[in-house]
C-alpha cells in the first residue's frame, strides 16, 4: 500500500507541475480562449444541475476534506462549490473544481462525503488535472450519460481509497457509497448495473 501511495503522490506532483506550466502560459491568445472555453463549459455543466447553492458552512466542510485527504500544501489548487442538488452527487472538473450536491456535503456521516470527494480527486490525479472535459459533463461520481468510462471510474474509486487509507478513513467508506447509488431507483438500470461493477472491483481491491 505504501508503494501505491508513493505513484499517487508522484502523480500528484506531475499534476501540479503541469498547472504550473499551464498558468505560466495564459498570456497567449490561444490558452486564454482556452481558459474562456473551460469558464464557460463548467457554467454551462453547473446550470444544468440545479445551479450553485450559497451555503459557506458545506463549502467549508468539503475544503476541509479536500485538505485532509491531500494536505495544505496541495489543496489550495482545488476549488469547491455546492450544487443544489437533492441526489447524491459529486463531479469534477479538470480545471482543479469538486463541485459536490448539497445532499452529499450536508450527509452525518462524514466518511460518506470523504468517499465522494476522494473518488473526484481521484479523477483528477488519474488525468493529471490536464483534460479538457467536453460541454456536456465531467467526471463524476455518477457518470449521467449512457456511455459512461467505466474503466475511469474504477481507477478514480481505487485512487481514493488510496487516499481515505493515506488519512485513516476506512476504504471501506467508498462501497458504502456506491452502495447507496446503487440503490437509487432514478438512475437508469445501465447506470445501477456499472455501480454494481464498481462495487465488485472495490471488494476484488480489499481482499488484496
Amino acid at each position: 500500500m505504501i508503494r501505491v501511495a508513493q505513484v499517487i503522490a508522484l502523480l500528484l506532483i506531475t499534476m501540479l507541475v503541469g498547472c504550473s506550466t499551464a498558468k505560466s502560459k495564459m498570456t497567449t491568445q490561444s490558452d486564454g480562449l482556452y481558459d474562456r472555453s473551460m469558464v464557460r463549459a463548467c457554467q454551462q455543466f453547473i446550470e444544468r444541475r440545479g445551479g450553485i447553492v450559497d451555503d459557506p458552512a458545506s463549502q467549508q466542510r468539503v475544503e476541509a476534506i479536500v485538505e485532509q485527504l491531500l494536505g495544505p500544501g496541495h489543496a489550495c489548487h482545488i476549488k469547491v462549490c455546492i450544487l443544489n442538488c437533492s441526489a447524491l452527487r459529486a463531479y469534477a472538473w479538470s480545471d482543479g473544481w469538486i463541485i459536490v450536491s448539497k445532499r452529499l456535503a450536508r450527509t452525518e456521516d462524514e466518511q460518506l462525503l470523504a468517499a465522494g470527494v476522494a473518488h473526484e480527486l481521484g479523477h483528477l490525479l488519474a488525468d493529471e488535472h490536464l483534460r479538457m472535459p467536453d460541454e456536456s459533463r465531467g467526471n463524476a461520481l455518477i457518470s449521467d450519460v449512457a456511455d459512461c468510462d467505466l474503466d475511469s471510474e474504477i481507477a478514480a474509486d481505487r485512487i481514493g481509497m488510496i487516499l481515505l487509507s493515506s488519512v485513516g478513513i476506512d476504504p471501506d467508506a467508498m462501497q458504502r457509497l456506491l452502495a447507496l447509488l446503487e440503490d437509487d431507483e432514478k438512475l437508469s438500470t445501465t447506470l445501477r448495473r456499472g455501480i454494481g461493477q464498481r462495487i465488485m472491483k472495490i471488494n476484488q481491491f480489499l481482499e488484496k
